[in-house]
């Protein structure tokens, strides 16, 4: 390309390029499922070394195992009762939010205000 030849590039609206399978990968970038694959990795290498230095007494977690193991089930259990609560409370907000339902009997108006109080 000489220095008086410019090329113009226009940006593309939606469906005006290929479609994003068609588009190939850069060379030398690792794939979604590569990157996904290698925090797991370093997720459960972080893990081993913690337990590896952690000196859990394993002889007292097997003779145990079955308090540990309701104490996992009890967790999971207030979690998803907790998960439960909020998501009625979350429900019920805009319906308490909505103009249909009263939650006072007296109008804003027949409220006196703060100016207005008897002294």
């Amino acid at each position: 390309m000489s220095a008086q030849q410019v090329e113009v590039q226009t940006l593309r609206g939606p469906g005006e390029g290929p479609p994003p399978s068609s588009i190939p990968p850069a060379q030398g970038r690792l794939s979604f499922r590569v990157k996904v694959a290698l925090v797991w990795a370093g997720i459960f290498a972080v893990m081993a070394v913690f337990f590896a230095f952690a000196k859990f007494d394993w002889a007292w977690m097997r003779a145990n195992f079955k308090f540990i193991a309701t104490g996992v089930w009890v967790t999971i259990l207030t979690a998803v009762a907790a998960i439960a609560i909020a998501l009625v409370l979350a429900l019920l907000g805009p319906l308490v939010a909505s103009p249909g339902i009263r939650l006072h009997t007296e109008s804003p108006a027949s409220t006196p205000r703060s100016s207005e109080a008897p002294r």
